[in-house]
């Protein structure tokens, strides 16, 4: 009876810590909270970014669906598209117009450049 017991609670232990990591990633929303679990290999080699569903500003890269970094940017043709990490800035000059189209087909509204 004693071992079943602390099976159980041990089980229910993993579980819960399992339930809090989402809400300790910084997401706000359940659709960020997957989107930070399914990026956080950081992935450089994506075909196909992992994008926020939301439309508005830029908030994540548009090469590895990370949270971006506002230091680490890129202007073209006087839009100002931020990055995770200038290793994705690197992937993003070899086509920057099908990245950017991506990003505002997807509602992102990207900032001037100065």
């Amino acid at each position: 009876m004693k071992k079943s017991f602390v099976f159980v609670v041990s089980v229910f232990l993993i579980l819960a810590a399992g339930a809090l990591t989402y809400p300790l990633s910084g997401a706000a929303h359940a659709d960020q909270a997957i989107l930070v679990a399914e990026s956080d290999s950081h992935s450089h080699g994506a075909s196909e970014a992992v994008t926020s569903s939301a439309a508005g500003a830029q908030r994540f890269c548009p090469i590895t669906g990370e949270p971006i970094n506002k230091n680490v940017y890129l202007d073209h043709k006087g839009k100002r598209v931020y990055f995770c990490c200038n290793d994705c800035k690197a992937a993003f000059e070899k086509n920057p117009d099908k990245h950017i189209e991506a990003l505002e087909s997807k509602g992102v509204t990207l900032d001037k450049a100065p």
